[in-house]
């Protein structure tokens, strides 16, 4: 997978920044402060991202406020182990019903 800059950015000294992107299907980017510490986003073609936050380097402290991708993200983020942790028990006891013959 290869990485490319999109754009770059001067914050102000207020801590606001705006930067620009075109993309013609979903793809993940991240933004990264002096600190090389990534915040990442998912960008979608037409869809305006917000950001407001008080620490970049504390991802807990930054709050989306538009782009519903990245809205949506966090909960996808949460849900998406549990849901891979339920497949594998689901797997791991398919097996053991299906080939164990005291199960049969």
């Amino acid at each position: 997978m290869n990485s490319k800059i999109l754009d770059s950015a001067i914050v102000d000294s207020k801590g606001n920044f705006s930067f620009h992107f075109s993309v013609e299907k979903p793809a993940i980017a991240y933004l990264v402060n002096e600190e090389n510490k990534p915040y990442f986003l998912i960008l979608d073609k037409g869809e305006q991202i917000s950001l407001k936050g008080e620490y970049f380097s504390v991802p807990e402290t930054i709050k989306v406020l538009t782009g519903k991708q990245n809205q949506a993200f966090p909960q996808y983020a949460t849900d998406h182990p549990k849901g891979e942790q339920t497949l594998s028990a689901w797997r791991y006891l398919d097996r053991i019903y299906t080939l164990d013959s005291l199960f049969m």
